[in-house]
């Protein structure tokens, strides 16, 4: 803290810093214990590292970053994959399992392309894992026209962008606090990751507008939950995909909420379309999100 108050011009010594940070109630926050997430040693082929610690990009879907992390709970790891776009800095698809195998990373990646829809041609970085040269994630990537880069063998430099987002996540928000589930760590990184919006009980609250729909998502139909801003139930229909389309072109503007999952992106910007806002909420929120 003092050498980075000292680069900005001002004189200042470790005691005062101390002391202000005190009185401030400003605490340092420690790295804890490393566990290796990266499996290398696998006989999967291995791509060239295009991005070359060139973490810079001029617009949206030209350089994409992904990796591994992994939380502690009371009911043993839970392992968190991300996309990030390096244009923004933002998570635009992620994923969390209590298994680091390779359908973690695929769920994340199949999540951004259905968010991001990106150009052939956009760059995919990530490290040298089993997760991210098997042949099902390589397969996905192909058929989406992404250029793949890999870092080089055991170094973490090469993914500084994302390395540096785990580094932020776990000090603002994981290593604060001890989790007792897996299931209350994944909704904290949820409430984390979507800018800290939380989700109150019964999902009414977290929207001001007088009318609400809920979607719960499915293959093949559409439970769909209506109520006003006080949590009046208006109405409940399960619909099919051309029914729900149908309804929603005929419903006034309100706002859409669904659970968070590859297809909701699909849908949102479908219904973003027609004039709604949408908002997406944890799958434990989604049964409950009206009033029984």
């Amino acid at each position: 803290m003092t050498e980075e108050l000292k680069e900005i011009g001002l004189d200042i010594g470790h005691r005062r810093v101390g002391r202000l940070m005190r009185q401030n109630g400003i605490s340092v926050v420690r790295t804890r214990k490393h566990k290796v997430t990266t499996d290398g040693d696998h006989k999967f082929n291995f791509a060239p590292n295009l991005l070359d610690r060139d973490f810079t990009a001029n617009a949206s879907n030209q350089k994409w970053a992904g990796d591994i992390s992994y939380v502690w709970t009371r009911e043993g790891w839970l392992y968190l994959a991300v996309i990030l776009d390096l244009h923004s800095r933002r998570v635009i698809g992620w994923a969390v399992s209590n298994r680091m195998k390779r359908d973690l990373a695929i769920r994340a990646l199949n999540m951004a392309i259905a968010f991001r829809s990106p150009p052939k041609g956009c760059i995919h970085h990530t490290d040298r894992g089993s997760q991210y040269c098997s042949h099902d994630y390589q397969k996905i990537l192909r058929r989406n026209g992404f250029k793949v880069s890999m870092s080089g063998k055991g170094n973490c430099y090469d993914n500084a962008a994302v390395e540096t987002f785990f580094k932020t996540i776990k000090a603002e928000l994981i290593w604060r606090r001890s989790w007792a589930t897996r299931r209350q760590a994944e909704m904290a990184i949820f409430e984390y990751i979507n800018d800290g919006v939380d989700a109150p009980t019964g999902g009414i609250a977290m929207c001001q507008n007088d009318s609400i729909v809920g979607i719960d998502l499915a293959k093949r139909s559409f439970q769909l939950h209506g109520a006003t801003a006080d949590g009046s139930v208006v109405f409940r229909k399960k619909l099919s995909r051309p029914q729900l389309t149908a309804f929603l072109s005929e419903l006034p503007k309100c706002v859409v909420a669904m659970e968070a999952c590859a297809t909701s992106h699909y849908w949102g910007r479908e219904i973003g379309k027609l004039g709604h806002e949408t908002r997406l909420i944890p799958p434990v929120y989604v049964k409950p999100f009206v009033k029984r």
